[in-house]
């Protein structure tokens, strides 16, 4: 077989424009996924794999986690871990297979909506999961791991709900700041949103943070930090277009 599609096709495919847009709202991925994602695309590509079988794959694997957490025994947080960054570096590859195939459709970004709903959920009850088999610190949580996993879940969804929501009656995303506004609206609320994408790589390192209790209690505050910036950011942005 012979190859037709290099990492510098991919690379081309990434513009500056949509480079510009993840650094803003998404810098771990733009940092350290998106370049995995160049190595990993090309031969995906030369295997005629395309962009929508990659979304059902990872949907596929997000339904899966909380299974894994609850069967792979004591190699389970490794295993959800690298499942987790599989799945990042996937959403990735999804996109840039698109681009390159010039395949991008309605129908492809609602799956991946929908894939990014359902990863979210299954990753968050899936650490919840774990969290609940751990015994020592934080001893009021036991039992409540999945309890307050769900509830991180549903958090952060309204908030990105919340997001997608307010493009349909404001263009734009509400992390692009306006003229005029200061540095925690240009850089440090949108460096928040990036946050989101470092929960794979605290599952992975669980016990260098003091276990799993530990990422459920910064899964929480992280939601509930950026779901209350995200309706901040809302009202804001529709309060300047009325």
């Amino acid at each position: 077989m012979s190859a037709r599609y290099t990492i510098a096709d991919v690379r081309a495919s990434y513009s500056a424009e949509k480079a510009r847009e993840e650094w803003q709202g998404d810098w771990m991925s733009a940092l350290l996924y998106r370049p995995l994602s160049f190595l990993l695309t090309p031969p995906l590509l030369n295997f005629s794999v395309s962009a929508s079988q990659v979304t059902v794959f990872s949907l596929l694997m997000s339904f899966a986690l909380p299974f894994v957490a609850l069967k792979a025994g004591h190699t389970a947080h490794l295993t959800v871990a690298m499942l987790a960054i599989l799945f990042v570096i996937l959403d990735c590859v999804d996109g840039n297979i698109a681009r390159v195939t010039k395949t991008a459709s309605k129908s492809g970004h609602y799956l991946d909506f929908l894939t990014d709903i359902v990863f979210r959920i299954g990753l968050y009850a899936a650490v919840g999961i774990l969290a609940d088999r751990e015994a020592g610190s934080l001893a009021w949580m036991d039992g409540q791991g999945l309890a307050l996993g769900l509830l991180a879940a549903l958090i952060s969804i309204v908030g990105r709900l919340s997001r997608v929501f307010t493009r349909q009656l404001s263009p734009g995303d509400v992390y692009d700041a306006p003229e005029g506004q200061g540095f925690i609206d240009r850089f440090l609320l949108p460096a928040l949103s990036g946050l989101d994408r470092l929960l794979p790589l605290l599952v992975l390192g669980a016990d260098w943070w003091g276990g799993l209790r530990w990422v459920i209690l910064w899964l929480l505050a992280y939601s509930a930090a950026d779901c209350a910036y995200t309706q901040y950011a809302v009202f804001r942005r529709l309060g300047a277009a009325s």
